[in-house]
């Protein structure tokens, strides 16, 4: 079975927070679902709101789909292959989408992608929430985000823990201003955009 202990960790925490943003009846797109467990955590608490999970490659789809359905979850819809990097067809707008983990551990591309599908696909005032370590006015938070940074970089070079001022100024440039920080467990945090 696919399972990852950190997003077994950090689920809770981070479903903290978005309680704070999300309301009933939203519509969630999450990019990047990996095993799901996020997915399946967020949509069980929070049964008001519809989620469309992702991935890149349907590696785990039958996995997830497996799980969705064995926890009765109504509220989430079939996986579906998504590239941040390619090109989405398609018509539907979502209220807020949800990536954890991911902009750190691919190029810098995939972040522009992120934020190019959440300018076309999130409604007025929709929100992007944004989990993973980050890189404060150009010093890494903490020294096991250094470390984490350099065994990143050692893997792909393209890859690595992110500026935040690189993410904000993305972030203007498609038309999102970051109106939420928030400090989460192992040196992490969630920050949140929102479509002006």
């Amino acid at each position: 079975m696919a399972f990852s202990p950190a997003a077994e960790r950090n689920k809770a925490p981070i479903l903290s927070i978005l309680r704070q943003y999300l309301e009933s009846g939203n519509h969630v797109l999450e990019i990047a679902s990996g095993t799901g467990q996020h997915v399946i955590h967020f949509a069980q608490s929070l049964s008001e709101t519809c989620w469309q999970p992702t991935d890149r490659s349907d590696g785990l789809f039958s996995h997830l789909w497996a799980e969705i359905t064995a926890h009765g979850l109504t509220n989430v819809a079939r996986p579906r292959v998504v590239d941040v990097t390619e090109p989405w067809g398609g018509t539907t707008n979502f209220d807020a989408i949800y990536c954890a983990n991911m902009i750190h551990i691919a190029p810098w591309q995939a972040a522009e992608g992120l934020f190019s599908i959440a300018s076309t696909r999130l409604a007025p005032r929709g929100q992007l929430l944004l989990y993973g370590p980050f890189r404060f006015h150009d010093q890494l938070f903490a020294e096991s985000n250094q470390r984490f940074h350099e065994s990143l970089r050692a893997r792909n070079p393209s890859w690595g823990v992110r500026d935040i001022e690189a993410v904000d100024a993305l972030g203007e440039q498609t038309g999102f201003v970051r109106n939420g920080t928030h400090s989460l467990p192992s040196n992490n945090h969630l920050l949140v955009y929102e479509r002006r």
